[in-house]
């Protein structure tokens, strides 16, 4: 896949979601105030044990959004507060609550407000997921929204409101994307083992680093298009740097760097993805020849590190293979059967046809002539200007694809050269093609003896 940000603006954990302050029409209240057993009670008759209202106590409440097909709920304490007039009641979550605060004035004449603010700071991604769901839910969904007490392990209805409740459509889809980042950061967090945690503010490098290592925990590789990049070579590797640009005049194919062990920082955590491979299919060196002779002729003991700096050809992107990734890899599938492969480890724009030949997207291109034109050093460019059906961003993703699977990809290539060979054996058998040109060559020559003769019948 080519890096893409995940679709969620820069923002700050304390001011991720305003304060609002809705109305709310339609509003069904329990019918009776809802009692709660504060204590063990005594062990005389059940009726004489305290049970005092919920009233300035913080009550475990359950919150639910549905709509016939979707439920989503959060668990919170809640307390409430009779207020003036005496039929209203206010709910609210205690001082206590990190990252939500709800509060709701409703009455019994089915009026009230609604009061919502999250502040993710600190949370983990779990906690902020869980609320991040809810809040979207609240904001997208028709149906009703319900407040219950638990009241001695028994939810007790508090409070009912129908949806939609009056956001604006850009918040809506504020609070979409927001729940599209905590599931990816919730994922990251899962997959890799990492704690993370909302800082107060989430930065544009936390941004990149969390979509590259989504695209290795999800595929094993990931595309980047960059203008330069630098190697810091060894002593062997820069005199090899040095023998190709002589022969090739500047310009390496297929050029291969590893990194034993990939870090990338999300939210001041450290993820360690192992070793990573970047490819790209050419490239220039911009360092000048002389700079590395020079460094190459100086003293061991007294020379610094050498950084030798390089630019894509034609554009070509950086594919970085990560090994340990997805861990479903590591369970290698049936090398005869790519089409699994595909589904479980895409993502490519790649297809499946009835006949068992992998193409591009909807087109006829197959990935047979995509491989064998990046065997011959041809650059995603190259390749788009040889099949103008299919964009350079497409082809990136196939030949990214194609080498983090390259294995079970080159046994599928392999048998279908296998079955091609075997086509034409076969079709060589069946049409004799030696006996026809023995039997071509004797009508010619008959029609040579007698050129007005009979035209001759015959078959192959």
């Amino acid at each position: 896949m080519v890096a893409q940000p995940i679709p969620v603006p820069r923002f700050r954990a304390e001011h991720e979601e305003p304060a609002w302050v809705l109305p709310l029409t339609e509003v069904r209240p329990a019918a009776g105030r809802v009692s709660v057993r504060t204590g063990p009670g005594s062990d005389g008759d059940p009726a004489t044990r305290p049970r005092p209202t919920a009233a300035n106590l913080p009550v475990q409440c359950l919150l639910v959004v549905e709509d016939g097909r979707e439920r989503v709920s959060l668990t919170l304490p809640m307390r409430s507060t009779p207020v003036d007039p005496p039929d209203t009641y206010y709910l609210e979550t205690p001082g206590t609550v990190r990252g939500i605060r709800l509060a709701m004035r409703v009455s019994a004449a089915g009026q009230g407000t609604l009061q919502l603010e999250t502040n993710y700071t600190g949370l983990d991604a779990a906690k902020a997921l869980s609320y991040a769901r809810f809040i979207a839910a609240l904001k997208r969904m028709e149906g009703r929204f319900t407040v219950s007490a638990y009241v001695d392990g028994t939810p007790r209805h508090l409070v009912t409101i129908r949806l939609p409740l009056p956001f604006e459509e850009p918040d809506r889809e504020r609070s979409r994307q927001e729940l599209r980042f905590w599931e990816a950061v919730h994922e990251v967090a899962r997959e890799t083992g990492t704690r993370l945690v909302c800082p107060p503010e989430i930065s544009n490098a936390d941004l990149k680093g969390l979509n590259v290592v989504l695209g290795a925990i999800r595929n094993g590789w990931i595309v980047e298009k960059v203008k330069s990049f630098a190697i810091p070579p060894t002593e062997e590797t820069a005199a090899n740097f040095l023998r190709v640009v002589e022969e090739e005049g500047g310009v390496l194919r297929s050029l291969v760097m590893i990194t034993e062990h990939e870090t990338y920082e999300i939210f001041g955590a450290e993820i360690d993805l192992g070793t990573c491979v970047r490819h790209v299919s050419a490239a220039r060196m911009l360092t000048p020849p002389d700079e590395i002779r020079a460094w190459l002729a100086s003293d061991p003991s007294e020379r610094g590190v050498l950084t030798s700096l390089w630019e894509p050809v034609n554009g070509a992107p950086v594919t970085l293979l990560f090994h340990e990734w997805p861990k479903a890899a590591a369970e290698e599938l049936p090398e005869r059967d790519v089409g699994e492969l595909l589904s479980r480890m895409g993502s490519a724009p790649l297809r499946l046809d009835a006949g068992g030949t992998l193409r591009a997207g909807g087109t006829r291109v197959t990935l047979d002539s995509i491989a064998a034109a990046s065997g011959e050093g041809a650059t995603a460019e190259e390749i788009a200007n040889r099949y103008p059906v299919l964009s350079p961003d497409d082809l990136n993703q196939i030949l990214g694809w194609y080498l983090r699977y390259r294995g079970p990809v080159d046994a599928y290539l392999a048998r279908r050269e296998s079955e091609a060979e075997r086509f034409r054996e076969e079709m060589e058998a069946r049409f004799e093609p030696g006996g026809l040109r023995e039997r071509l060559l004797a009508r010619r020559g008959a029609r040579e003896r007698d050129p007005d003769g009979p035209e001759e019948e015959w078959t192959i």
